[in-house]
């Protein structure tokens, strides 16, 4: 499916947290919250519920902030004479933006997904028909 949001929706939610000076593409993290959407989009449908294209665009938003803020931190230096120094500016949390996102989503499909809790089970025994008894196995 195609992207919900754009780069510019995406940067006015992130305001001081974007690098204005550097403009570093956000394609990336826009196609990876849209990944994730779609697959709570088809989530919250095998629910029997749906979320309308608005509060999709609007967690798929916030999801581009969350993995921006994850990996692109802004950072001032200076350095005067023989020392330097390094500060990273704007939010050094980006767990606002998830908590965001996931407060969206009513389903709890995005939830889950970030968690990656999925149950799985795995019978690796033999069934009722092959099994032997203690001494058939050790005549």
């Amino acid at each position: 499916m195609a992207v919900r949001t754009a780069s510019a929706k995406v940067i006015s939610l992130l305001q001081g947290d974007y690098d204005a000076k550097l403009a570093p593409s956000l394609s990336v993290h826009i196609s990876t919250a849209s990944k994730l959407v779609d697959r709570v989009a088809t989530c919250a449908t095998s629910q029997g519920t749906a979320h309308d294209s608005d509060t999709l665009e609007l967690i798929e938003r916030w999801l581009a902030a969350y993995f921006y803020t994850k990996v692109d931190r802004i950072r001032s230096s200076q350095n005067t004479g023989g020392a330097g120094g390094a500060i990273i500016q704007g939010t050094t949390d980006p767990e606002p933006y998830k908590a965001a996102a996931m407060e969206l989503d009513w389903t709890g499909c995005l939830a889950a997904l970030l968690k990656g809790n999925r149950g799985r089970v795995v019978w690796l025994g033999k069934t009722t028909g092959e099994q032997r008894t203690y001494d058939e196995r050790n005549p």
